[in-house]
């Protein structure tokens, strides 16, 4: 039997998946890597993305418990059943009854994680919260959530400091560690030729300066605004010097077709369609080239078939690949009406590419710490579905900085990119942020983890609610005051903003569920309460009998040697 002092603190992490080139996904990869490669912590990844047999084809060396099933699975229609489910919502609970950890890390967005806060075995385990703060003010059930969690880190000093002014320094705020780049993919060119070369190597006119931008096809994304500015600029370029105006193109690495714009539409729209790149890489040779738009997939320049397509999430390119493109641009431009963070300012950065970009949100971060070039805010509005504030940049100003830009000497550009260069491998470093992390780690006394794991075999079974047992000459309030130690047991308390927001629709007598009205009672209530009983009686029943759980085929994966 292991001592104590021999056992290694248990973590959970609950990513989207380490084999997922989004921003969460690559966070997590490096964080856990270098976690891993200390062999100071058990550790094991909740892949809400991930399949059975990722394990083996990404060569994933630490626990992996798989989320996702195939379409043709006969859970299929339970997977379906609530949107949550796709972040790990429906196996959570079975997860950590195998797993056991004595800390949970989740660095995704408040709808992604935040029903780890209700699970029947909270407050058995270490919750840290890695929340992208990309906007103020931030929902009230939101921050409940922040404070709630154990520790708070953030991926920007200006999401630190919403977080505490909001919460009036109630979160347990440890340290921003925002994210870096992969200083071995990400490089800067030596000189204006090595530039133009690599340019060539995409099949983009040496000779032309490249505004670039590395952006999800998402709403947020301001493309139709980026496009405008862009004509704009050329309209002023062409005023004064048509060589120059001539030689401006713009790159969109972005993906399409995707949740957000219909850049085709876009493009043919605008009155810069033949001056706007795209890339495309083609799925039997893997040619990386760069292209007017052509349509979501077209003739790969390198072997002539047709199988050259539009990046994607699914399709994506590798770190060396992007850093590649990413070498090529002569400005970088993040153009979005906010942003958690925006990784790809950063290893544009580390390409020795000068940074312009929005002075909202995490993005200040940038501005600070890098010495980018700031665009102003033309607008700042309330947006309806997240109650937060937005910004529109300031198109005019947008342009007069990008012109400016335009207009340097090539080899005064490449010294700028240099010193951003500096600055940002000073501020910015995955090595660091690891170390912040394994330092707070390191801090857990792993006894009284263990302790907290031992209390769950002492649970009592909870009784549940009479409806009968509500008084009718009191409030709503006063009827779920009285069971308030009951509500704790079950993670939940009168202050919370869920419990409150369903006391006052109890006392209206409806609620209301999107655009329609729905009755809502005494009764609906007490039946949430009731159907919270039921799951803490049944998962702690459960882990007291370990006979009585059943194999999951995600849990024998996880644990196969």
């Amino acid at each position: 039997m292991i001592s104590i002092q021999q056992q290694k603190l248990k973590v959970l992490f609950c990513s989207e998946s380490t084999k997922v080139s989004s921003g969460f996904g690559i966070y997590n990869k490096h964080l856990i890597q270098r976690l891993y490669d200390t062999n100071k912590y058990d550790i094991a990844e909740f892949a809400a993305y991930g399949l059975i047999g990722d394990k083996e084809k990404f060569k994933i060396p630490w626990k992996y418990y798989p989320n996702a099933i195939q379409p043709n699975d006969k859970r299929i229609q339970l997977y379906n059943s609530a949107a949550d489910n796709a972040f790990g919502k429906w196996r959570f609970d079975r997860v950590v009854a195998d797993f056991k950890p004595h800390v949970v890390i989740d660095l995704r967005d408040y709808w992604m994680s935040s029903f780890e806060k209700s699970s029947a075995f909270r407050k058995y385990f270490h919750w840290i919260l890695m929340p992208t703060i990309d906007s103020s003010p931030q929902k009230d059930e939101w921050l409940d959530t922040y404070v709630d969690a154990d520790a708070i880190f953030t991926y920007s000093d200006w999401g630190a400091n919403v977080l505490k002014e909001q919460t009036n320094n109630n979160i347990n705020y440890i340290a921003t560690t925002s994210p870096s780049a992969n200083d071995k993919s990400f490089i800067a060119p030596a000189s204006v030729k090595n530039k133009q070369d690599m340019k060539k190597s995409l099949v983009i006119n040496p000779e032309h300066f490249v505004i670039g931008t590395v952006m999800r096809n998402q709403k947020r994304k301001l493309f139709p605004e980026l496009i405008k500015a862009f004509e704009k600029l050329i309209e002023k370029l062409e005023k004064e010097n048509s060589y120059r105006a001539d030689k401006t193109v713009m790159y969109f690495h972005t993906s399409y077709p995707d949740a957000g714009w219909d850049m085709a539409q876009l493009i043919s729209d605008s009155k810069v369609s033949d001056k706007i790149y795209f890339t495309y890489c083609c799925k039997q040779c893997s040619c990386v080239f760069a292209s007017k738009y052509a349509g979501f997939s077209q003739n790969c320049y390198s072997c002539g078939k047709h199988a050259a397509i539009i990046p994607n999430v699914s399709n994506s390119l590798d770190d060396s690949a992007l850093g590649k493109i990413m070498s090529t641009f002569d400005v970088y431009i993040q153009y979005a009406i906010c942003e958690g963070f925006g990784m790809p300012q950063i290893e544009a950065a580390f390409c020795g590419v000068p940074v312009v970009t929005v002075n909202y949100s995490a993005m200040e971060d940038v501005i600070d710490k890098l010495d980018a070039t700031s665009i102003n805010i033309a607008t700042k509005f309330r947006e309806l579905e997240t109650g937060a504030n937005r910004v529109y940049p300031d198109i005019d100003d947008t342009v007069e900085k990008l012109y400016k830009i335009v207009h340097l000497p090539s080899n005064i550009s490449l010294n700028k990119g240099k010193k951003q260069l500096e600055k940002t491998k000073s501020n910015y470093s995955w090595d660091n942020v690891a170390q912040t992390w394994s330092s707070y780690l390191d801090t857990l006394d792993i006894q009284q983890c263990e302790k907290k794991w031992d209390d769950c075999q002492k649970y009592k079974m909870v009784q549940y609610v009479d409806i009968n047992s509500m008084s009718q000459e009191i409030s709503v309030y006063e009827n779920i005051f009285k069971i308030q130690n009951l509500l704790k047991t079950i993670n939940l308390n009168i202050t919370d903003h869920i419990v409150l927001k369903m006391i006052s629709d109890a006392e209206r007598g409806y609620r209301f569920e999107g655009p329609n009205v729905k009755d809502y009672k005494i009764n609906d209530l007490v039946d949430f309460i009731n159907k919270r009983i039921d799951l803490f009686n049944k998962t702690h029943m459960a882990m007291q009998t370990p006979n009585a759980l059943i194999e999951e085929d995600y849990i024998t994966y996880a644990n196969q040697e």
